[in-house]
């Protein structure tokens, strides 16, 4: 018994030497600001009709008996790269559950999209992309075709406003154009606000909304053929706005894309990210030129004698990051044990042959 209990512990010993100890499980892993959450560029083949779309996309469109505030009647389809949308009354399309988002909970995100409008029944009409959807709740910024908009949300059948007429800043989209205040129109195209022109039909813009826990909404716009320096801060949370104190009063963090009636037009490359900053760039590939490879060869050392095998020094190990997994536990018990049956099994035998 003696040699089998000491068999156990050296093959243990042996085993635990070879192979890599596996970091705690559970270890919380940060996510820091810049991380992209959801890219979406349309990029793929042509949808013809809406059901082919939401499945290319892995979209559920909402209902009533899903806790929408109205059943769909719009349509989307996927053309030449870009989301196609036909407006009808006001119809909800769930982009990312809540499940999805919930790693992301408590932290200052970015949604970013491109948008052009096209036709529609009116000049008020939108449409745009949803935070915190909870079906009856939700924020909202919708743009207006007619160059105004809304930083809101909507409690419950009840619309609540975040911004604020606010002359020393004219950070917030009126819909009118004044001394003490001027609309996104004429913070983007200078032109002055018209409630029954479709200003922005056939003008395609970027739209960047943050949601950040502490400070509120802030909404920035762009013309989409601009540089990322030219985006307009058009609205952000005031602390005398009606909304202001509402925010984040419920618990909820999905995604989803709203037709606000009956506006036509498109959207694509929809970015979501943690953070307040541009838009997070992938980081750059060492890039081996000639001119480099020439300085390579250039400085080669001449050719020298090979040692013999006794005489080179070992080389440095290269360090393995250690997985995170329970595999390696359960490794080192399976040589242990294995490795033990065949001492015992070698003495055993040693014994039967004296």
């Amino acid at each position: 018994m003696k040699k089998i209990i000491f068999a156990l512990l050296t093959a243990a010993l042996l085993a635990a030497s070879i192979l890599p100890i596996a970091a705690e499980e559970g270890a919380a892993t940060e996510i820091k600001p810049g991380t992209m959450i959801y890219e979406q560029n349309f990029d793929m083949p042509d949808a013809a009709d809406q059901a082919t779309a939401l499945a290319q996309l892995n979209w559920t469109v909402q209902t009533k008996a899903l806790k929408a505030y109205t059943d769909p009647t719009a349509n989307i389809v996927i053309s030449d790269g870009r989301l196609q949308v036909t407006g009808a009354s006001d119809t909800y399309y769930l982009m990312l559950t809540e499940e999805q988002m919930a790693p992301y909970d408590g932290k200052t995100i970015t949604i970013q999209y491109e948008m052009e409008y096209t036709t529609a029944s009116n000049a008020s009409r939108y449409f745009c992309i949803l935070a915190n959807y909870a079906g009856q709740k939700y924020n909202s910024f919708h743009f207006r075709n007619s160059g105004n908009g809304n930083n809101q949300a909507h409690i419950d059948g009840s619309w609540v406003n975040y911004d604020a007429y606010n002359p020393s800043t004219d950070i917030f989209a009126p819909a009118n154009d004044t001394d003490t205040g001027s609309s996104i129109g004429y913070k983007l195209l200078g032109t002055k606000y018209n409630s029954n022109k479709m200003l922005f039909s056939g003008v395609p813009v970027t739209v960047r909304y943050v949601l950040d826990p502490s400070a509120g909404i802030s909404v920035y716009m762009k013309l989409a053929e601009k540089s990322e320096e030219d985006f307009v801060l058009v609205s952000a949370t005031d602390p005398a706005a009606d909304g202001t104190a509402r925010y984040g009063t419920w618990d909820a963090n999905a995604i989803c894309l709203k037709i606000g009636g009956q506006q036509n037009g498109y959207i694509d490359n929809i970015a979501i990210w943690t953070g307040s900053g541009d838009y997070p760039q992938p980081e750059p590939e060492e890039v081996v030129t000639e001119e480099n490879e020439s300085a390579e060869e250039a400085t080669e050392p001449e050719q020298t004698v090979e040692e013999s095998e006794e005489e080179k020094a070992p080389e440095e190990p290269k360090k393995v990051r250690e997985p995170h997994t329970i595999v390696n536990k359960i490794a080192i018990w399976a040589v242990a044990l294995f490795g033990g049956f065949i001492i015992y099994k070698k003495g055993k035998e040693e014994n039967s042959n004296q």
